[in-house]
């Protein structure tokens, strides 16, 4: 009897939350609102950043690039999933990464969003003799990214991306600031 009625409390509840819920945004009559995410999300970045450790200090920066392809994961669609790949290289030096990744925009109508995920990951200089030096290791990603232009399916975004990556005796890492182009 006991299992009956929790059965039936959990389906009664199950039915009365999703009846009730609705997304928590409706765009405005005057047109201003939050994009329209739902489905599937496709984008890409480019732009320039820092590795480290890096043997050389005075080469300069690298030049950065990503691509991501995933979902919307919430009802609200404010929370993507999605595999990326990125990495930084130059002349020699490069940090490369493949992450599962996480996306959350605090609020739809914002144009705010924060994005963090772990994967594998290779930071390695040609220069080095290292015998680990083209294998992968954990990795971790944390980005934050503004979108400054906005359709219903298309944003433009400046994004500042960090990754981590632990090797058995160091950290490789690398910074970047990208622009970015997502479709929904």
């Amino acid at each position: 009897m006991r299992t009956r009625t929790l059965a039936a409390v959990v389906l009664t509840l199950a039915i009365a939350a999703s009846a009730g819920a609705a997304p928590r945004h409706r765009r405005p009559p005057d047109g201003y609102g939050p994009v329209d995410r739902e489905g599937f999300l496709f984008g890409f970045s480019v732009g320039a950043g820092v590795i480290g450790p890096d043997p050389c200090a005075d080469c300069g920066v690298a030049p950065a690039a990503e691509i991501h392809a995933g979902a919307i994961a919430s009802w609200y669609g404010d929370v993507a999933v999605m595999l990326e790949l990125g990495g930084l290289a130059r002349s020699g030096l490069h940090h490369a990464f493949l992450a599962a990744a996480a996306q959350w925009w605090p609020d739809p109508y914002d144009r705010l969003w924060l994005r963090a995920g772990v994967g594998i990951g290779s930071q390695a200089s040609d220069e080095s003799t290292e015998a680990h030096r083209d294998a992968a290791y954990p990795t971790a990603l944390a980005a934050v990214g503004l979108e400054v232009v906005r359709t219903d399916r298309f944003t433009i975004d400046l994004q500042l991306q960090g990754a981590a990556t632990k090797e058995p005796h160091r950290w490789g890492r690398s910074l970047s600031l990208n622009v970015g182009f997502n479709w929904y």
